[in-house]
């Protein structure tokens, strides 16, 4: 299988999941939505993922003579990883959320630009979503609430765009399974 379509189909069975809960329980989902931004635990291992990420690729990118610097990685990304949550504790979860948009970009741009289909610009299309989206919320995390308090306003509201999103979803394993 290729890169393009585990990509596809891991954001599409996310993009399902969460969506049919939404249409579901649509209270219960508002809730943990207006929750999420100030949410401890999820805000420590979302950053912590991101952190552990940007690590690797840090590692693994040629930063010339920058290189002798890299084994401070293996202490400076757990101390990161422990001082984040202590002094960046405000908005965490939206702003990791965002690190974590930011980071799923590329390998989503980097499997789009040689694959030979002509849906891979979807694919491309939804990670400079996620870039713009990751941007804004490590920038102003208070958007998140902002952004979801409207779509969650009313119950029918909420089910209207978790039904949108359910399609979405679908579209995205349809293109997971079939196109790539």
């Amino acid at each position: 299988m290729d890169e393009l379509a585990l990509w596809a189909l891991g954001l599409g069975v996310l993009k399902l999941g969460g969506s049919l809960f939404a249409v579901f329980k649509p209270a219960r989902y508002k809730k943990l939505i207006q929750a999420f931004p100030r949410s401890v635990w999820p805000g420590r291992v979302l950053s912590a993922v991101a952190l552990v990420w940007a690590a690797i690729l840090l590692n693994e990118m040629p930063m010339g003579r920058f290189d002798s610097w890299k084994t401070a990685l293996y202490v400076l990304c757990p101390l990161a990883i422990v001082l984040v949550p202590i002094y960046l504790d405000e908005l965490l979860s939206p702003r990791a959320l965002g690190g974590l948009f930011l980071l799923m970009a590329a390998p989503i741009l980097d499997a789009a630009r040689w694959h030979p289909s002509s849906l891979s610009v979807c694919m491309s299309l939804i990670a400079y979503i996620m870039v713009v989206f990751g941007m804004m919320f490590i920038l102003t995390p208070y958007m998140f609430n902002r952004i979801f308090s409207y779509f969650t306003r009313t119950e029918r509201r909420c089910r209207y765009w978790a039904v949108l999103g359910v399609l979405a979803g679908a579209g995205l394993l349809a293109l997971g399974l079939f196109a790539y």
